[in-house]
């Protein structure tokens, strides 16, 4: 088995570009809408503060992953995130663990480029002004 990559959240920070995610997300995007990814439902199980949910995934000639987000409304009075994640990729083909990435900035910049993709293809042509609504992680 290869070396595991390890990344944590301030280097997935620093790493992650933006057009890069922009690129991959539209790809993944129309992978799930023409049929050809595997994005089974959302799965979770509660404790007594919080949640972790558990989001596997596969998009063809992008990757196999999963992601695991703890949301606990709790933590937003303090320092501690609400939710925080992590990101596990595997090989496609033999499933080898690959990489096991901080997934929290990932989290906040897939959400708010997926609006921004969205809005995009959605917009009248010429159109020059968007409201945006929102609030918590994603509305920064």
């Amino acid at each position: 088995m290869p070396d595991l990559l390890v990344l944590s959240e301030a280097e997935v920070e620093q790493l992650l570009e933006l057009a890069s995610l922009a690129g991959a997300l539209r790809a993944a995007l129309r992978s799930i809408s023409s049929a050809t990814a595997s994005v089974p439902p959302r799965i979770g199980a509660s404790s007594r503060s919080g949640l972790l949910g558990a989001m596997p995934g596969f998009v063809p000639d992008l990757g196999l992953g999963a992601k695991l987000v703890s949301i606990f409304r709790g933590n937003h009075s303090g320092a501690v995130p609400g939710h925080q994640a992590l990101v596990a990729l595997f090989d496609p083909d033999d499933g080898t663990p690959l990489a096991l990435l901080g997934g929290t900035h990932i989290t906040g910049m897939r959400t708010a480029m997926t609006s921004a993709i969205a809005a995009a293809a959605l917009a009248r042509p010429g159109a020059t002004t968007l409201a945006v609504l929102g609030s918590g992680v994603q509305a920064e």
